[in-house]
């Protein structure tokens, strides 16, 4: 997880008026999370994940995609339950 540039504490994710942001519990400090979708999470239910894409991997296979919780961090592909 990444700190906060001012305090130096870890920072939570929140939602925020469909938006999702990096945000310090200890001293306000908020910023824009880049790269995020809506995904439903199986594991936690959390509506957002950061979609990582791979492309292709090998030249018979399809491009791999993956979604990243925002919330607990749990991984599932795309197509996969």
């Amino acid at each position: 997880m990444p700190e906060c540039p001012k305090c130096r504490m870890v920072l939570n994710i929140i939602e925020e008026n469909g938006d999702v942001y990096y945000h310090c519990a200890a001293c306000g400090y908020k910023q824009l999370f880049p790269n995020w979708v809506d995904h439903e999470c199986q594991k936690c239910g959390f509506g957002k994940a950061q979609l990582l894409f791979y492309g292709i991997i090998v030249g018979d296979e399809a491009p791999l995609s993956m979604y990243k919780c925002l919330k607990c961090g749990s991984v599932v592909r795309d197509g996969f339950s």
